[in-house]
């Protein structure tokens, strides 16, 4: 099974495994109430056979500028805030 280490600006890090599921945070546009945010569909992370679960992640990452792990909904990460990915 792969997993890969997550770092982000503030040298926290958010180890992640295939099989995890993640919820994109995107951006919706309406006339009656302007920008507002609302959950993305689930992603499961899934395994590359050469380069592990960064195609996966990078994927995700372009779905929306935040996210969370499904199974730690109290958290919500900001795409812009990593710093690196490394496989493991």
């Amino acid at each position: 099974m792969d997993k890969a280490i997550i770092t982000f600006s503030n040298n926290e890090t958010l180890v992640v495994k295939e099989g995890d599921f993640f919820c994109p945070i995107v951006a919706t546009e309406s006339p009656e109430e302007g920008i507002a945010s609302a959950q993305g569909k689930p992603y499961e992370l899934w395994g590359h056979n050469h380069d592990g679960l960064i195609p996966s992640l990078t994927e995700l990452f372009f779905k929306g500028n935040y996210f969370f792990k499904m199974d730690e909904q109290k958290t919500v990460y900001n795409t812009a805030s990593i710093v690196k990915i490394e496989s493991l």
